[in-house]
């Protein structure tokens, strides 16, 4: 009896912090290890990290995909589009979905992060084979067919029809559902989802907490991530709008690049881990200004662990991750409150900063890498023991 593990893009693969989750995860698990199966260019077998893993080649468009998220191209047709394209190539897969598990004994089904990859298939048919279905919710992504919820009557209209599919299929075949944060299980529950089981597993870093150089921190303020609108990159191009002064740095790329360059923003592409957390150690405020409902934001603790303070949006799962602390959190857009914000940090002088930062990483300890994989070892074997 094998554990699988279903997820649409894996090592090198990594579009984002889902990837990045599904990653540091599988490598962390010595007694409940799985095989993951994914998207590749090619039908191959190969191990990385001493994680098995499985690639699927399905089509022309998804193999577009993914050299686009492997060179970090979030932009474009195949991007645009990707979710109507895949709905209307993966009906006609479908069925080679299914049969990659015919010949499989499954002990225990976990899916995460399955854009694209019809995780209702897997499920019915793990389910056919009394098998343990798990499925993780990183996004919205079984409620709206974008990222937020739609605007416009037809879309609106497609939304409801997309939620109530998933909400059918969800209720009958899936026995248990992990979240990071306990807002995206919240919202779910809100839009008609009936979980059986639920479990609260925060995401992690795999990273030493390190001690702020305050001395060093010549960035007013970074960003980490796509520049995208619903990041709320556009808020902050206005916020450096009317304060020249401050010095803002976006890791980064994506369609606002030009417009926060005009700006007086640096923008420096997208970098190794290891030259994105220099950015971060550089700086005094790591922002995630998201407009739309994060399940969690791993970036606001690797700023801590950094040595850096973390301000983030109301949006989605973000004010747990920062305790709902106010003062480190601010309403969406809203440009005042986040100045307000921003200048409380700036205003710290370097006891003060390293003080307010120290009382933060000590909170932060409940993210740590072996605390992570110790709740998820514990949540399979209670599982496994259930099922007997």
């Amino acid at each position: 009896m094998e554990k699988y593990f279903i997820t649409s893009f894996y090592y090198p693969f990594v579009g984002g912090g889902a990837e990045l989750s599904n990653k540091l995860l599988n490598e962390g698990l010595k007694k409940n290890k799985f095989k993951v199966l994914t998207f590749g260019y090619e039908n191959k077998n190969e191990k990385i990290n001493d994680v098995k893993i499985e690639r699927i080649k399905f089509n022309f468009f998804k193999s577009e995909y993914l050299k686009k998220v492997e060179c970090k191209e979030f932009k474009g047709y195949y991007i645009r589009y990707d979710k109507l394209i895949s709905y209307f190539f993966t009906y006609f897969y479908k069925k080679k979905i299914s049969n990659l598990l015919n010949n499989k004994k499954i002990k225990l089904l976990h899916t995460s992060g399955t854009h694209g990859l019809n995780p209702e298939v897997w499920w019915k048919k793990a389910k056919q084979k009394k098998g343990i279905v798990i499925h993780t919710l990183r996004d919205p992504q079984l409620i709206y067919t974008g990222t937020v919820e739609s605007k416009g009557s037809v879309k609106k209209i497609i939304d409801y029809f997309h939620k109530k599919y998933y909400i059918r299929y969800v209720n009958k075949y899936v026995d248990y559902i992990h979240s990071p944060t306990q807002y995206m299980i919240d919202l779910h529950k809100k839009k008609g989802f009936k979980f059986k089981n639920i479990k609260v597993i925060p995401n992690t870093v795999n990273i030493e907490f390190q001690k702020s150089n305050y001395k060093n921190k010549v960035i007013d303020l970074v960003y980490v991530g796509i520049l995208s609108e619903n990041k709320g990159v556009k808020t902050l191009i206005k916020l450096k709008e009317k304060n020249s002064f401050l010095n803002v740095v976006f890791v980064g790329e994506g369609v606002l690049s030009e417009n926060a360059k005009k700006v007086g923003i640096q923008v420096t592409g997208w970098l190794q881990q290891s030259e994105v957390f220099e950015w971060i150690k550089k700086s005094k405020i790591l922002i995630l200004p998201s407009e739309w409902e994060e399940a969690f934001g791993r970036v606001l603790i690797e700023g801590v662990a950094l040595g850096t303070i973390s301000i983030g949006s109301n949006m989605g799962g973000i004010p747990e991750v920062l305790f709902n602390d106010s003062r480190y959190i601010f309403e969406a857009r809203n440009i005042v409150e986040l100045n307000q914000k921003i200048d409380r940090v700036l205003s710290l002088n370097q006891i003060e900063y390293t003080k307010e930062l120290l009382r933060l990483q000590e909170k932060m300890q409940v993210y740590k890498y072996e605390n992570h994989i110790k709740q998820f070892e514990e949540f399979y074997d209670e599982i496994l023991k259930n099922r007997g």
